[in-house]
C-alpha cells in the first residue's frame, strides 16, 4: 500500500509540474516526436529543430523561475503569459538565427550547448536573486539533488525496460528492433524531464514562509553529508596538495606547455567549485575548514592555469577550445575572489559572471569561433612565410622545415581544414584536401608529434607502384617474401625452407638470420648450395648513401633502382624490392625473388 501511495504522490507531483511548466513539457514532447521519427528513418536529420526545442524548453524554464521569483505574489496572470510568449519568440528567433544548415557545424552546435548551459545556470540562480529566504547554494543543492535522483530513477527504469524487452524478444516472441529505442526515448525525453521538474520546489521569497516541505527539499541527506565531508573533501584536498607539489617542483621547466596541464587544472577547478558550493549546505569542522581555505587556493591555481593556456597561444595560436579554457580560468579566479572576500549574500553573483562570460563567448565579433578563426589564419600565414613556404603569396614546398615548425604548421593546417576555413586562404590550392594534398603542397607529411618522429627515424623506401610493368626475363620461379628483424629476435633464427620445382627437379630457398639481416641460399635437392646472397648487401646498396629520413616521408624507387641481381654459372637470383625499411633496432623488406636455374 505504501508503494501505491508513493506512486500516486509521484504522479501527482509530475502532473503539477506539467501545469507549472506547460511550455517546457510541450517542447520536450516535440523533442520526443522528432527522436521517434529519426528512429524509424535514420536518414532524417532534425538536429536544427532538436536544438531549437531544447533551447525553447530551457527558456521557458527560466521564464517560469523569473515569474515565480518576482511576480507570483502579485498573482499577475498576464505577466506569466507575457513571459511564455517571450520564450516562444526567442525560440523562433534562435531557429532563424542559426540558419538553414542541413547538418549542424561545430560552430553552431558549440554555441547552442553554451546557450543551454547558460540557461541552466540562470535557472538555478534566479530563485536566489535578492532573496533573503533562499541562498544560491541552497538553490544549487536543490537542483543538484533533483538531477541525480532523476538520473538514478531513469537509469533503473531504462535498465528494467531493456531487460524486459530482451527477455521477451529472446524467450517469447520476436519484437520490433526499434521498439526498445522508442521506449528509451520516452524515458529520456518525457519521464526524466517530468520527474526532474517535479523535484524542483517553488522557492520561497521574503513574503512567503518556508514550509516544512520546502525545508525537506533543502535538507542534506545524511549519506550525502558523510560522502561530501569525509570522502570527497579529503580527496580534493589530497589532489590539491599533489598539484601544488607538481607545480613547485616543475615551475622552471617546460611543463607550462604540457598538454596534460590544462585538462588537469580545469577538471580540478570544476570539481572543486562544485564541492565548494555544496559545502555551504553543511556545517561541520571539515566543510567549514574547506570553504575557508579552498577559495584562497583556487585563486593562484586558476591564474596559473590561465597563464599556461596563454603561453600555449604563443606556440599554437588560439583555438576555440583554448578560448573557453582561458575564459574558464578567468571565471575560476573570480569565484575564488568572491568566496574569499565577499559575504554569503553575494555568492550568487558568480552565476551572473558566468552568464556574462557565456554571452561574450557566443556574440560576434568577440565569440570563441570568430577570434580563434582570425588567430589561426594569421598564425598559419605567418609560419608559412617564416619557413619560406609562402613567398609573394605563392606556396613553395620546402623539405628543410625544422620538426618543431612542422608540428605547428600541421596542427594549424589541421584546425583550419577541420573548421572549413581553407577556402578563405587564397594561396591554398582549390579544393585543398589536408590528407592528400599536404605533402605535395608543403614538401613534408603531416607531423603531429616530435617524440614519435624521434623514435621512428630511419630509412624508408618503396617501389613506385605506378611502374607496374617489368620484365621477368628468364626466371623459372617467382617467390614473394616479407622478412623482418627486430632487436629481440634470436641472431641465428632459421625459417622453414621454401620448396620449388624446375624441370622436374626440386630446389629449396633457405632463409637464415645472420646478425640483423637474412641470408638467402638456393640449394639443390641434395642440399648443396648453388648461390648465396646476404640481404645486408642489398640494404647497403639501396640505402647506403641516403640520409636518415622521418617515418612520415615516403621515398619511391624506380624498378631499376629497386632491382638487385646476384648470379653465377648455375643460378641467377634477382630481387625486386617492393618496400625497404631500416632503423637502429628494426629492418624489414618486402620483395619479389626471381630465380633462374641455368
Amino acid at each position: 500500500m505504501k508503494f501505491i501511495e508513493s506512486l500516486k504522490v509521484t504522479f501527482k507531483e509530475m502532473n503539477r509540474s506539467i501545469q507549472r511548466f506547460p511550455l517546457t513539457v510541450l517542447f520536450m514532447l516535440a523533442v520526443m516526436v522528432l527522436n521517434a521519427l529519426m528512429i524509424e528513418n535514420t536518414i532524417l536529420d532534425f538536429t536544427r529543430l532538436l536544438f531549437t526545442f531544447l533551447i525553447g524548453a530551457s527558456l521557458s524554464l527560466v521564464g517560469q523561475m523569473i515569474y515565480e521569483r518576482f511576480y507570483m505574489v502579485k498573482q499577475t496572470v498576464t505577466i506569466r503569459y507575457g513571459i511564455l510568449a517571450a520564450s516562444i519568440a526567442l525560440t523562433i528567433a534562435y531557429f532563424f538565427m542559426i540558419g538553414p544548415q542541413v547538418e549542424f557545424n561545430l560552430d553552431i552546435s558549440t554555441k547552442s550547448i553554451v546557450t543551454l548551459f547558460a540557461l541552466m545556470v540562470a535557472f538555478i540562480w534566479v530563485p536566489s536573486i535578492d532573496n533573503a529566504a533562499i541562498a544560491f547554494h541552497q538553490s544549487f543543492l536543490s537542483t543538484f539533488k533533483a538531477f541525480f535522483v532523476t538520473a538514478l530513477y531513469s537509469s533503473v527504469l531504462a535498465l528494467g525496460v531493456s531487460a524486459i524487452y530482451s527477455a521477451t524478444d529472446y524467450l517469447l516472441v520476436d519484437l520490433n528492433s526499434t521498439l526498445l529505442s522508442h521506449l528509451l526515448n520516452v524515458i529520456l525525453c518525457l519521464f526524466a524531464p517530468l520527474y526532474f521538474l517535479s523535484q524542483i520546489p517553488q522557492f520561497p521569497t521574503e513574503n512567503i514562509q518556508v514550509s516544512d516541505k520546502m525545508k525537506q527539499h533543502l535538507l542534506v541527506p545524511r549519506f550525502f553529508e558523510v560522502l561530501l565531508s569525509y570522502i570527497v573533501i579529503p580527496l580534493v584536498t589530497v589532489y590539491t596538495l599533489i598539484l601544488v607539489a607538481y607545480i613547485l617542483l616543475n615551475i622552471g621547466t617546460e611543463f607550462w606547455s604540457d598538454n596534460l596541464l590544462e585538462p588537469l587544472m580545469v577538471s580540478y577547478a570544476v570539481i572543486g567549485m562544485i564541492v565548494l558550493i555544496l559545502s555551504f549546505n553543511i556545517d561541520n569542522r571539515w566543510t567549514i575548514l574547506f570553504r575557508q581555505i579552498f577559495p584562497k587556493v583556487l585563486i593562484p591555481m586558476a591564474i596559473f592555469q590561465t597563464v599556461a593556456s596563454i603561453i600555449k597561444i604563443n606556440e599554437m595560436g588560439l583555438t576555440h577550445g583554448r578560448y573557453y579554457v582561458i575564459l574558464f580560468g578567468v571565471f575560476a579566479t573570480i569565484v575564488g575572489l568572491i568566496y574569499s572576500f565577499m559575504k554569503l549574500k553575494f555568492h550568487g553573483s558568480i552565476a551572473l559572471v558566468l552568464l556574462i562570460l557565456s554571452l561574450l563567448s557566443i556574440m560576434p565579433p568577440i565569440d570563441a569561433f570568430t577570434v580563434s578563426k582570425h588567430s589561426q589564419l594569421k598564425l598559419f600565414e605567418q609560419k608559412l612565410k617564416e619557413n619560406n613556404l609562402l613567398v609573394e603569396n605563392e606556396l613553395r614546398p620546402n623539405q628543410d622545415v625544422p620538426i618543431g615548425e612542422r608540428i605547428i604548421i600541421t596542427n594549424v593546417a589541421s584546425y583550419v581544414y577541420n573548421m572549413g576555413y581553407q577556402n578563405e586562404l587564397a594561396f591554398l590550392p582549390e579544393d585543398f584536401n589536408l590528407y592528400t594534398d599536404f605533402n605535395p603542397t608543403f614538401g613534408f607529411n603531416l607531423t603531429y608529434s616530435q617524440t614519435d618522429i624521434q623514435h621512428l627515424e630511419g630509412q624508408y623506401f618503396y617501389l613506385n607502384r605506378e611502374e607496374l610493368v617489368f620484365e621477368l626475363g628468364e626466371a623459372d620461379t617467382m617467390i614473394i617474401q616479407m622478412l623482418n628483424y627486430t632487436e629481440n629476435q634470436p641472431v641465428d633464427e632459421t625459417l622453414d625452407d621454401l620448396i620449388f620445382s624446375v624441370n622436374n627437379e626440386n630446389y629449396q630457398l633457405e632463409r637464415i638470420l645472420d646478425g640483423q639481416y637474412y641470408t638467402l641460399t638456393v640449394r639443390n635437392e641434395f642440399g648443396e648450395p648453388l648461390i648465396e646472397s646476404s640481404l645486408e648487401e642489398l640494404f647497403d646498396e639501396v640505402l647506403g648513401e641516403l640520409s636518415i629520413l622521418e617515418y612520415s616521408e615516403d621515398k619511391f624507387l624506380s624498378v631499376e633502382d629497386a632491382t638487385f641481381t646476384v648470379e653465377n654459372e648455375q643460378v641467377s637470383l634477382e630481387l625486386l624490392v617492393l618496400s625497404l625499411q631500416r632503423t637502429d633496432t628494426f629492418n624489414s623488406i618486402e620483395m619479389m625473388v626471381l630465380i633462374n636455374i641455368k
